[in-house]
């Protein structure tokens, strides 16, 4: 695992963007739900 590299989105000042991070997270876990719901809805 030292030698493995973990790619971060970056913001302007280079630092890492936790804010686009967790706006990411949030609309996978919303894509996640409506596909569950979509199943359950037609099955």
């Amino acid at each position: 695992m030292k030698r493995q590299k973990i790619v971060l989105p970056i913001n302007t000042k280079g630092k890492v963007d936790y804010d686009f991070m967790k706006k990411y997270m949030i609309i996978q876990e919303v894509k996640e739900m409506y596909e569950v719901i979509n199943y359950i809805k037609y099955n």
